[in-house]
């Protein structure tokens, strides 16, 4: 009993699930459909997919790194010391900068 109780929420999900999926891509060929009805003429938008895999990206990355290190002695504060505290300090800027370019997925290579 347990197992056939298992199987019909299981294949419930499963049937909720791809209720849902249908859905959404009903919605975005309504929308997409719509959008192209309208626009058809405007050069500049062009033609919109159904779907569109946004792996075609093309990106540039420059990065700069600057360093310094300062080197101290300070004295000692004992008059029968020989040396002082040996003080080392650094400080490290790194800038990155990343321009990134969505391509349409008619450019996509």
């Amino acid at each position: 009993m347990f197992f056939v109780v298992g199987a019909v929420i299981s294949s419930m999900s499963v049937y909720v699930r791809r209720a849902v999926q249908g859905r959404m891509r009903d919605a975005r060929h309504y929308m997409v459909v719509q959008v192209n009805d309208v626009y058809s003429g405007n050069i500049a938008l062009g033609n919109l997919a159904l779907e569109y895999n946004p792996y075609y990206l093309e990106s540039v990355s420059y990065r700069s790194q600057d360093q310094t290190e300062t080197r101290r002695l300070l004295g000692s504060t004992l008059p029968t010391a020989s040396s002082g505290i040996a003080e080392i300090e650094y400080d490290n800027i790194t800038r990155t900068r990343t321009f990134s370019n969505t391509a349409p997925p008619r450019n996509a290579r």
